[in-house]
């Protein structure tokens, strides 16, 4: 999807723990069979390092 925009979290200068702990975040996901849309909000989440990556977790209820 041409739509997205990668964002490097190095450059981040807000502090994504209260970003997605306290400011929350909105998930999307669409079927590519119907194109039915639905967004979710994110509150909960964990941020690490797997296999010398980068990842976010995000529960979604």
């Amino acid at each position: 999807m041409s739509n997205f925009i990668e964002i490097d979290p190095t450059t981040l200068q807000n502090n994504p723990f209260q970003m997605l702990g306290r400011d929350w975040a909105l998930v999307t996901v669409s079927d590519p069979d119907t194109g039915k849309v639905n967004t979710m909000t994110v509150s909960w989440g964990a941020m690490g390092v797997l296999w010398g990556k980068n990842t976010v977790t995000i529960y979604i209820r």
